[in-house]
């Protein structure tokens, strides 16, 4: 089970199963009942002296309830934590199939029913249509393009080529240049 820590009352070294849980009922206790019997992990969970949780592994809930009945002089090592009203409701939200008993309800949060309200008021209504996909037009604040004339491309495209030039000669590789116009090497010139 998943439960809350609580705040710990004490710990119970050897006692009959029976033994601790006719005291805690008796007791009027609210919180966890938490330990070993032979080697079984026992979790027990008490609301104003009632069994409202219960696991003896590997048995939940109900089977769990019966199992330890049918043990009542059982050693349990047991560790006892306090829960308060809040503690208790998270631990039977977080298990409920370790749930004993029908009588606990289930709980309602504040708000909660609002929100149920609201959420069935959204599927009761029709379904929006989707919306047609407007296509943005080139705005001068909206768009990332540049636009640039014939001349400009030209220009840098000659830059770029004489750079190149510049760049293949520094490095002693000025053979692999090729003409612009004439598609030849410029060694075959010579």
């Amino acid at each position: 089970m998943q439960l809350p820590r609580g705040r710990f009352d004490r710990f119970v070294p050897e006692g009959t199963i029976s033994g601790i849980v006719k005291e805690l009922g008796e007791a009027g206790y609210s919180g966890r009942c938490s330990g070993t019997v032979e080697e079984s992990v026992v979790e027990i969970v008490f609301d104003n002296g009632t069994i409202i949780l219960a696991e003896y592994s590997p048995d939940i809930g109900a089977d769990a309830l019966n199992k330890l009945n049918s043990n009542p002089g059982g050693i349990l090592s047991a560790e006892l934590s306090f829960y308060n009203p809040s503690e208790l409701k998270l631990a039977s939200e977080f298990n409920p199939k370790c749930i004993v008993t029908k009588e606990v309800p289930v709980t309602v949060f504040p708000g909660t029913q609002e929100k149920r309200r609201s959420v069935e008021r959204v599927a009761e209504k029709k379904a929006r249509e989707p919306e047609p996909e407007v296509e943005e037009t080139a705005d001068a604040g909206n768009s990332c393009e540049i636009f640039i004339d014939e001349s400009e491309i030209e220009s840098i495209v000659t830059n770029f080529r004489s750079g190149a030039r510049d760049l293949l000669k520094r490095i002693n590789l000025d053979h692999l240049i090729i003409n612009d116009k004439s598609g030849e090497d410029e060694d075959d010139k010579h």
